[in-house]
């Protein structure tokens, strides 16, 4: 089997050698032990592994989320580079992916490395766990100790920020498991993802995601990690999934139910992007009795009228600044002019808030350990202050595993049934007749273009026959020849 490939002018042929240990790799420098590889029959010495020879040619890589990474077949500048990675210093002709905007630099090596998956209290970014560093003792100090790091490192190449792994584990340092299965998105598995880019929003509460996340790189879904620990509850007789109860939705949401925007508290199907407005809800408390107001009851409403007096609204018990009314739904006393956001007397909706449990597949204890609870996902405590918020009791306290009886095609029926899906898959079908109209508009157009460039290379080949008749009438030793063409010219 040949190939041709870029880094090379000759044809690589496939080869498989029991044990070739004479050369090396021409990309990663390492030797051609035994498996697959590509060779060069002119130049024996040029030898790529054939999973070098696989390597895409651009990649988006957590190390520099900033930029893609293009490959290259040897350094960009004079002489050898250097991998920001692990600082080693790598030959003049040796593959590397490469920035050239920021002049970021990636070795075959570090490119391939598992993604980072340890979160470490005293670092805002996930570490990576290096077996070696190669840098000079400056350049690489341990974070937590002050000394310098060589081998067994987590690091945030980023951030040059390194901590020795025997000083991580005196901290709170967890592994995060390699993948998790979210009700949220059940699919797909989603794994742990940092570095996010700057618009990256999580798809369950809306919020900017600022430092790591899980993904599925798929469907383009990202959940926080603050969101893990959240799940379906609420049942809702519009909708044929459970909902889950927000108690912030970072975004203006669209209520299917009222058909009006809200913003701040929302039950929410996040499959199926369904959102609902607390008042909208049957079974959301419509009057309480809150230690923040004792005098009087408090009444669940999304109409303030002294909203319509002033530009700014604020909530009477925490005093901090809150969406305008219409927005977002309130609990009010109109005796006393007393505006509450829900979140701030949550602790007496929550208990007459009617919920129902529902399956929540995390992973295996097996295969992650402690890792797929709450504290072993966002570390110690987490539980707590999730509690402290108010999500927790909206949460189940044991998942119950149920089968899934429907079959597809009744699956399918049900999402059908729904009158949002129904509009979205409306206007899907719209969208694919505009493509297909522009597609076929786009071959017509080509097809011309087509014949009117036929049309001018015929044209081209009569210009150059006349032309070349009338250069060797010029150039004819007859005088009354030569006088003719000229005058016909």
């Amino acid at each position: 089997m040949e190939i041709a490939h870029f880094s090379h002018q000759h044809r690589l042929i496939l080869r498989d050698d029991k044990k070739n240990d004479e050369y090396k790799c021409y990309a990663c420098q390492l030797p051609i032990s035994s498996g697959p590889s590509y060779g060069c029959t002119q130049y024996k010495e040029f030898i790529l592994h054939k999973s070098c020879v696989e390597l895409p040619k651009r990649i988006e890589h957590p190390y520099h989320p900033q930029h893609f990474l293009i490959l290259l077949d040897k350094s960009p500048y004079l002489k050898g580079y250097g991998c920001d990675a692990c600082r080693k210093r790598c030959f003049k002709f040796q593959f590397v992916y490469h920035c050239d905007a920021c002049d970021f630099d990636l070795d075959i090596g570090c490119a391939s490395l598992v993604l980072p998956i340890m979160r470490y209290e005293g670092h805002e970014h996930l570490l990576t766990l290096f077996d070696k560093i190669h840098a000079v003792a400056d350049e690489c100090l341990c974070k937590s100790c002050s000394e310098p790091c060589s081998a067994l490192v987590l690091r945030c190449v980023e951030c040059n920020f390194n901590v020795h792994k025997s000083c991580a584990d005196d901290k709170s340092c967890v592994e995060l498991p390699k993948q998790i299965q979210h009700i949220f998105h059940p699919h797909q598995p989603l794994t742990p993802r940092d570095h996010p880019r700057k618009d990256l929003r999580c798809n369950a509460c809306a919020v900017v995601i600022k430092n790591f996340s899980f993904r599925c790189e798929e469907c383009d879904f990202t959940l926080g990690h603050e969101c893990t620990s959240l799940a379906p509850t609420i049942k809702y007789e519009g909708h044929h999934h459970l909902l889950t109860l927000f108690h912030e939705f970072h975004f203006r949401f669209w209520c299917v139910s009222c058909e009006a925007w809200g913003h701040g508290f929302v039950f929410r199907c996040v499959e199926c992007r369904f959102n609902l407005h607390p008042h909208c809800l049957p079974s959301f408390p419509r009057t309480i009795q809150h230690k923040c107001h004792e005098t009087c009851p408090l009444t669940l409403t999304n109409s303030v009228p002294e909203d319509a007096d002033t530009d700014e609204y604020y909530c009477d018990a925490c005093e901090k600044q809150r969406e305008e009314s219409r927005y977002e739904s309130v609990y009010y006393c109109a005796d006393c002019s007393f505006v509450a956001h829900i979140q701030c007397v949550i602790s007496e909706v929550l208990p007459l808030l009617h919920t129902e449990q529902e399956k929540i597949v995390w992973p295996k204890e097996a295969e992650f350990g402690d890792s797929s609870t709450v504290e072993g996902l966002l570390g110690a405590g987490a539980g707590d202050e999730v509690l402290e918020k108010g999500i927790s009791a909206a949460v189940p306290s044991e998942t119950v595993e149920v089968e899934v009886t429907a079959g597809r095609e009744e699956f399918e029926a049900e999402i059908t049934e729904d009158p949002v899906i129904a509009k979205l898959e409306g206007e899907n079908a719209k969208l694919r007749a505009e493509n297909e109209a522009s597609t076929a508009k786009l071959e017509a157009l080509t097809a011309k273009l087509g014949a009117l460039t036929e049309k001018l290379e015929a044209l081209t080949a009569k210009l150059e026959a006349l032309e070349s008749e009338h250069a060797q009438c010029v150039v004819s030793k007859r005088p009354s020849e030569r006088d003719k063409c000229l005058s016909e010219a």
